[in-house]
């Protein structure tokens, strides 16, 4: 009896802990309960919007910064135009990321447009989704200088593909299920198909893999399937 109520008063249990440490995990089990729980985030919605177009403009711009001009040592117009030509996959592989990430900037929009209450399990989704669409640049530069390459072309697909799948975790921890963010629903998971799809070709057939790797951009590009279902 004696020992107990000494132990209390020095602050400490029998256990040798002290009372914090269980207010501490009492904090740790609330914040894992508010993320899985969806509970409600003091971050605003214009600033996980205004974040997240930082981010994006800064990729887009790194991607431009990748580009190297070449430098003409010699008169012939003829060698010159060939030596220009020579960058057309660095220039295809630019592009084909440039369409990707402006792609996923006009649909984060959409989905942050129907966003009502911004939550844990929002943050840390965007969060995870900016991770992946940060490391584009990155890959896109390693497949540039190494078109034809089994693991540029797997690793630049692998981004991909995690960019897809964290995208669409996005959509379902931040938007209700019966509410569509736009009309092109119906490509929703092309995307998780086609780079899964490109990892495979790659590790094969690797000069397939980029007409692979142009279908989630041509989807969303060409007309939606609404339109053309009114015309006919």
């Amino acid at each position: 009896m004696v020992d107990a109520l000494d132990s209390k008063s020095n602050g400490v249990t029998r256990g040798g802990s002290s009372p914090l440490s269980g207010t501490n995990n009492f904090q740790h089990c609330q914040y894992l309960k508010n993320f899985f729980f969806g509970y409600t985030s003091t971050m605003t919605k214009n600033r996980l919007e205004s974040f997240s177009d930082g981010v994006m403009a800064i990729v887009v711009t790194l991607l431009a910064f990748e580009l190297k001009a070449p430098t003409f040592t010699q008169p012939d117009h003829l060698k010159n135009v060939s030596q220009l030509f020579m960058l057309a996959p660095e220039f295809f592989i630019f592009v084909l990321s440039f369409l990707t990430i402006s792609i996923m900037w006009i649909n984060h929009h959409y989905i942050t447009n129907k966003i009502e209450v911004v939550t844990y399990r929002t943050v840390w989704a965007n969060s995870l989704l900016l991770l992946f669409i940060t490391l584009i640049p990155f890959t896109t530069v390693f497949l540039a200088h190494n078109p034809h390459n089994q693991v540029s072309l797997i690793f630049y697909s692998i981004v991909m593909l995690c960019a897809s799948v964290s995208f669409t975790f996005l959509k379902h921890s931040s938007v209700p299920k019966n509410i569509y963010t736009n009309k092109r629903e119906f490509f929703r998971h092309v995307g998780i198909y086609a780079y899964t799809f490109a990892i495979l070709v790659a590790a094969f057939l690797p000069a397939l893999t980029y007409f692979v790797l142009v279908v989630p951009p041509l989807s969303y590009i060409l007309p939606g399937w609404e339109r053309v279902r009114k015309i006919k």
